[in-house]
């Protein structure tokens, strides 16, 4: 102990010290504190990523703990209860909650379809499975497990929680310039809420990418035949007419919108610049 907090004063003026750092692993070894070891062990791989005597060092210290805490380790003891006792749920219950808060969210994975396989239709298991598709950030696979358990159970929070999941999938796509994909995740949020601004704003930028200006005309009217004098909606089509080479169109939709809000700069110059255009 006091040589630990030896070693920790001298750290605490130069935190860095390949000397101070050897050593503080050498006695957190001898105290069986292997988990802070491993922590010094991480630092000094990132500052001497090349030197030999880290390299063993890190090795050692790693393998000495996995020894320490083979036998008092719970994940590993109740991942062996499954090994011999499959349907065991208390076991498989304690060993995903281990392995997540661990930060293990592969394994906690693998053991919930493990668990899935032998009950489809658990509901703690999918809501477990979704978290952690969520945490992992593979939205496309949550939203599909989202969209079941709103068909399961239709109520509010599940149905806002199932289309935020999807257009976080469609972004995700979108990101990823996998356009179609994109396109079919939007189109399933406003089968389920056709008013759903955030996805219609995201479809139109979509078929802009692509040039696909009539599937974008054709998702603003469906739009505004909802909110037919939509300011957001009515700029966004007046845009989609001008990258169209339609000209005329967009600077009538630019003029109807600088007479409703003769203040707004930007619908000025939208307008000027359309009706250049559709001069020349």
């Amino acid at each position: 102990e006091s040589s630990l907090a030896y070693t920790n004063r001298a750290l605490q003026s130069t935190p860095n010290s390949y000397e101070f750092l050897m050593k503080k692993v050498s006695i957190l070894d001898a105290m069986s504190r292997y988990v802070e070891a491993i922590e010094v062990c991480n630092k000094l791989m990132k500052l001497y990523p090349t030197n030999s005597e880290v390299l063993k060092l890190n090795s050692y210290i790693r393998m000495t703990a996995g020894r320490f805490y083979m036998n008092t380790d719970p994940y590993l003891l109740f991942s062996g209860v499954l090994e011999r006792d499959p349907g065991n749920t208390e076991a498989l219950y304690y060993t995903i909650n281990l392995a997540f808060s661990r930060g293990m969210l592969p394994e906690a994975l693998q053991w919930i379809n493990y668990g899935l396989k032998r009950s489809p239709n658990d509901y703690e298991l999918l809501k477990k499975k979704l978290g952690i598709l969520e945490s992992m950030k593979r939205y496309g696979a949550a939203s599909g497990i989202a969209e079941l358990m709103y068909k399961d159970n239709p109520t509010d929070f599940n149905k806002a929680n199932f289309l935020e999941l999807r257009t976080l999938a469609a972004k995700q796509f979108m990101n990823d310039m996998e356009y179609d994909s994109a396109i079919v995740a939007l189109k399933s949020v406003l089968f389920y809420d056709h008013t759903n601004m955030s996805a219609v704003g995201y479809l139109i930028n979509v078929y802009s990418t692509q040039k696909r200006y009539d599937d974008a005309l054709r998702a603003l009217d469906e739009a505004l035949s909802y909110y037919p004098n939509d300011e957001f909606l009515l700029f966004k089509k007046a845009a989609v007419l001008e990258g169209y080479q339609r000209y005329a169109d967009a600077a009538q939709i630019s003029k109807q919108l600088l007479e409703a809000h003769p203040e707004n700069r930007q619908y000025l110059t939208s307008l000027i610049e359309q009706s250049l255009a559709a001069g020349r």
